[in-house]
């Protein structure tokens, strides 16, 4: 396959696989590869002419207060657009919500009713919607609502369905579920390179991975979750080819390893390095 360096861009929303997917192809590149783990823009140097560059960007809603210059990636050679089934990017997010607020991973009350209310869930998957989660989440300063996280979201993904044909021909959509079963010949293709490296994240970033799997949501989504989100997931579902109805397991099981004790450990790591900050 051809080896002469290029530039790589990732681009992918957060809990999609992009930190996977990054971690996959830099250890597949040579020790020199310049590596930019979520940049805000790409600034050229002059060795970049001579060396592998590898980038992989957030996509996030219009008005983040914290924007990308996706224009300053589009002049890369080759261009990755990760997507996912929303339904488990909802319960990847929902988890990992708990270890970004501090209103909930430093407050030993607020993590107490968090940790319960999984136990609960894990008990019984059938019972408690995951919406209930989100709700006591997002009630916790700063506070928003479900119904505007659900309207934000539905606008990331058409954002993203619009970038992706913003990107053209030159561009490779991967989802995240070939990555996770390894079905990477047509990336490995893409980009010329052959994909031998370990997927492993770094440990700075051990908090990010949760299952490394896919379909995980017919374990914990709920007639009640339907209910609420179906209106805001059905156009990105349909537009990727994503399983059309929201049939759950019969007998649906949650492993607490990716459930509560997942926020157990994430929550644990946040506040250890919270604390090796001070």
């Amino acid at each position: 396959m051809k080896q002469a360096p290029g530039k790589i861009v990732i681009f992918g929303q957060y809990k999609s696989g992009t930190t996977g997917v990054f971690t996959k192809i830099r250890n597949s590149l040579p020790a020199d590869t310049r590596t930019l783990f979520e940049p805000l823009a790409y600034n050229a140097e002059d060795q970049d002419a001579n060396r592998w560059v590898l980038a992989k960007t957030i996509l996030k809603f219009v008005g983040h207060p914290e924007p990308v210059d996706y224009d300053s990636f589009l002049g890369f050679d080759r261009r990755i657009y990760l997507v996912r089934d929303p339904r488990d990017w909802l319960v990847s997010f929902t988890l990992f919500l708990c270890q970004e607020k501090p209103s909930i991973f430093q407050d030993d009350d607020a993590l107490r009713w968090v940790m319960d209310y999984l136990k609960r869930k894990e008990a019984q998957p059938r019972q408690l919607p995951l919406k209930a989660l989100l709700d006591y989440l997002f009630a916790a300063p700063p506070a928003m609502t479900l119904d505007f996280f659900a309207e934000r979201t539905r606008g990331l993904q058409a954002f993203c369905m619009g970038f992706e044909e913003r990107l053209g021909g030159n561009a490779v959509t991967l989802r995240y579920e070939d990555f996770v079963d390894g079905r990477l010949a047509p990336l490995s293709d893409y980009l010329e390179l052959e994909l031998a490296g370990d997927a492993k994240v770094d440990r700075q970033y051990a908090h990010v991975p949760r299952t490394c799997a896919h379909g995980d949501w017919k374990n914990w989504l709920t007639a009640e979750d339907e209910r609420v989100f179906r209106p805001y997931f059905d156009d990105y579902i349909r537009h990727y080819g994503y399983q059309a109805d929201w049939r759950t397991n019969d007998a649906p099981r949650i492993d607490p390893a990716h459930g509560s004790e997942y926020v157990e450990r994430v929550v644990r790591m946040k506040r250890q390095r919270l604390a090796g900050q001070g």
